[in-house]
């Protein structure tokens, strides 16, 4: 086992430690966890990623668990012996002897006050420091795509148009003229806003407005705050956030980043999906609108656990506005899970679907989950008048595959969680409680790995509902067989009738015998099949 010492002070080893590994030994935690963890006073700096997601996870576990643990854990080694003190002047030694010498008690009480004097002092620091040094205003960096009308278009103009725009808040940065195509070049920007001072809204519609002669349209092609808001929590929880050239999203379209996540507990492997909404791109935005509905920012999230750590539940929360057209993309959920209820879920907007009650139940218990689906719809989690715009677009587990299986080997199919989210405004409210939302995909992860084993009962009853299904299945596959078997007959007579249409006269003669005769023949097996 590595060695770590001074761990509440400098967690920088172990962060370093922890870099591409999720525990301190092997794959699963150890007693070897437990003895690093009780190192601690308190969590580690939260510069220190690594330590941070790995100190979370083993806070999760109570001290039951720990001693259930594998492994030996290590013997602590015993303090060094402090440094023999300097020897006393001859007048303090006297001066100690004659004036703090207590031969009823101790200096616990002054040591006390002493202590109680020096954190007031720091807090009183602390707030005139703080007082003195207002926190700076929040910042996003945008990137920004400006398409002209055509290749005749001015970009020099076009651009210095761009920069002319001046608001406070607003600081423009690099730029750069990119070709697309047919000799049509578009203008790259960058800008660093404060958000409490100028939305993006409002600087497209001025391009858009004020330069109207020039610019097409204008698109946002990376809002590093909305990734942001992703990327810290996912570092919390993985050992590497990223592609293995160390890119944070890998861009997968012009509107399109993926960022992929390694090394955690009960996951085999996880990527999410963020898709930006095709802002005053106006030929996107109205093919969006016309074909979605309701336009806006989203965040998916896929994640394949590791499939012997729980039992096969299928599951999933869906808005009541979209069940109908999602249900007929996912044949697994369309197929196993029934619609359930639960004391206290947001039925008015959502509908819940599970194989096993039992599960879901504890799923319900947990509080991002109830704070994520209540606060999307503009409630806390005792409303009962739900109204809104849901922000939680899907949340499903399932292991059958999302397709039709053509046959009963496909059935088999990677245990998988999803998780989809809309992100109707780019505004803190929204931003905060998409953050919350994604919590919630860790939080259902781990519940998935503690209690994701059913109780014999439960167990038993997910097995009758999965079985039922499987043979109404498996039933649809034998007609289906069936009848595209009898097409096939039907097909191969129609061909053999017209084949015997083309011959002469005394050949088409004996072909229709020969087929009347095999007709008969066929009857009359039938028949004797039946008596």
């Amino acid at each position: 086992m590595p060695e770590f010492t001074n761990l509440d002070k400098d967690a920088k080893a172990l962060d370093d430690y922890l870099l591409d590994k999720s525990y301190i030994e092997g794959y699963t935690p150890s007693q070897a966890d437990v003895a690093v963890y009780e190192q601690f006073k308190s969590a580690p700096a939260a510069k220190y990623v690594n330590a941070t997601r790995w100190y979370n996870h083993l806070s999760s576990y109570t001290a039951a668990e720990f001693k259930a643990f594998p492994g030996t854990k290590p013997a602590a080694k015993a303090a060094p012996a402090p440094a023999k003190a300097a020897p006393a002047k001859k007048e303090e030694a006297k001066e100690e002897d004659d004036d703090d010498l207590d031969l009823f008690g101790s200096d616990d009480e002054e040591d006390e006050e002493n202590e109680r004097i020096k954190a007031e002092r720091v807090a009183e620091y602390n707030r005139k420091k703080a007082a003195g040094k207002p926190r700076p205003d929040a910042k996003s960096m945008i990137i920004f795509d400006v398409k002209p009308w055509d290749d005749e278009t001015d970009m020099k103009a076009l651009t210095d148009g761009v920069l002319a725009i001046k608001k406070e808040g607003l600081l423009w940065g690099t730029n750069k003229l990119v070709p697309i195509g047919y000799g049509i070049k578009k203008l790259t920007i960058t800008a660093v806003v404060v958000d409490d001072l100028v939305g993006t809204d409002d600087i497209i519609d001025e391009i858009t407005e004020s330069l109207a002669d020039y610019v097409q349209s204008v698109d946002i092609v990376a809002f590093n705050k909305l990734m942001n808001a992703n990327y810290d929590l996912w570092a919390q929880n993985f050992s590497h956030v990223g592609d293995n050239n160390g890119h944070k999203f890998v861009k997968d379209g012009p509107r399109d980043y993926i960022m992929y996540g390694s090394g955690r507990v009960y996951v085999e492997k996880m990527y999410g999906l963020v898709r930006l909404e095709a802002r005053h791109d106006w030929i996107e935005y109205f093919i969006d609108k016309l074909t979605i509905g309701k336009v806006y920012d989203k965040v998916t999230i896929n994640c394949v656990l590791n499939s012997d750590e729980s039992d096969d539940i299928t599951f999933a929360i869906l808005p009541k506005d979209t069940a109908a057209s999602i249900l007929k993309k996912r044949w697994d959920l369309d197929n196993f899970p029934k619609p359930r209820d639960l004391q206290g879920f947001p039925k008015q907007v959502y509908t819940l679907m599970t194989d096993a009650p039992e599960f879901t139940s504890r799923i319900w218990e947990l509080p991002s989950l109830k704070k994520a689906l209540w606060g999307s719809v503009g409630k806390d989690e005792n409303g009962n008048d739900a109204s809104g715009y849901p922000i939680v677009e899907q949340i499903s587990l399932s292991n059958l595959p999302p397709y039709k299986p053509e046959k009963l080997e496909d059935l088999t199919h990677p245990k998988t969680l999803q998780l989809v989210f809309r992100i109707p405004e780019l505004n803190d409210e929204s931003l905060a409680l998409q953050s919350i939302a994604s919590q919630v995909a860790f939080d259902i992860i781990d519940t998935i790995g503690k209690y994701g084993r059913l109780s014999a009962e439960g167990k038993q009853k997910a097995k009758r509902l999965r079985a039922a299904a499987e043979q109404t299945i498996l039933k649809q596959f034998e007609e289906e067989r069936k009848r595209e078997l009898a097409d096939k007959k039907v097909a191969e007579k129609k061909q053999l009738l017209e084949n015997i249409q083309k011959l002469s006269p005394e050949s088409q003669r004996k072909a229709e015998e020969k087929l009347k005769k095999k007709e008969q023949k066929k009857q009359q097996a039938k028949k004797m099949k039946r008596i």
